[in-house]
């Protein structure tokens, strides 16, 4: 009789354990190495590993963030108060609000002005600063204890004109005589968007600058004050003595 000896089911079983088993083991070493170098990493460099990381997930220095336990948060822009348009005022003071105990520096036209500190109720003052003729550009920043600036505040312009708006009247003429019509129109320029007054009335300035008003004469004498101011405060004024006589 023939014998039929029973097929070895679990032969190809071991040879593939035992195959696997061979690769793990360089992979398991690998990893262990990887570990290890990682802990003597941060054991030796954790400071610097840490500051690295940090750079490496806030692209550019983000601001916020604390830097190996340096305070790396800017403060907020400053503000500062509303200023006139317009003056004729040689020096103005300027104030405003920024961070508490912060050195708040002044620029005036891109070039600093002057420095300050800002007091404990987040409030500051320049009490006189002198205006260049012309347009005036200001803007502040805030440096705090740690070093670290602001972004520059709103800035805000203020024009230094100390000169007279031009006033001319077209029309009546001064000491002129009237006898036919009590009513009459009195006719002006002067620059634009200034404001103007006849006898304390104000009247409307065109877009260049023209200007009528109407006026009702009394017999006898009439004198008329007109008056015009520009945005700086500056004033012009003519006065006209018209007679009526019907």
């Amino acid at each position: 009789m023939v014998k039929f000896e029973k097929p070895k089911l679990f032969s190809r079983k071991k040879e593939t354990r035992s195959s696997s088993s061979k690769k793990i083991g360089p992979i398991v070493l690998g990893a262990l190495i990887f570990l290890s170098l990682v802990a003597f990493g941060l054991y030796k460099f954790g400071a610097d590993l840490a500051i690295g990381f940090v750079d490496l997930i806030t692209p550019n220095g983000e601001e916020g963030v604390l830097e190996a336990g340096r305070d790396n948060l800017p403060p907020p822009p400053p503000q500062l108060d509303p200023l006139p348009e317009a003056t004729n005022s040689a020096s103005l003071a300027i104030s405003g609000q920024a961070e508490a105990g912060a050195k708040l520096v002044l620029f005036q036209n891109g070039e600093e002005k002057e420095k300050t500190k800002v007091n404990e109720e987040g409030d500051f003052i320049f009490s006189q600063v002198e205006l260049e003729e012309g347009e005036n550009i200001f803007l502040a920043r805030a440096y705090d204890q740690a070093g670290n600036e602001s972004q520059a505040s709103l800035a805000q312009t203020v024009i230094f004109d100390k000169e007279p708006p031009a006033l001319e009247i077209e029309s009546p003429i001064d000491g002129q005589t009237i006898n036919d019509k009590k009513e009459m129109i009195i006719k002006g320029k002067t620059e634009k968007e200034a404001v103007v007054t006849v006898n304390e009335r104000q009247v409307i300035v065109g877009l260049e600058g023209n200007f009528e008003a109407d006026y009702f004469l009394t017999e006898g004498d009439n004198e008329i004050i007109v008056v015009a101011k520009d945005k700086a405060g500056n004033k012009t004024e003519k006065t006209l003595k018209i007679k009526y006589k019907p």
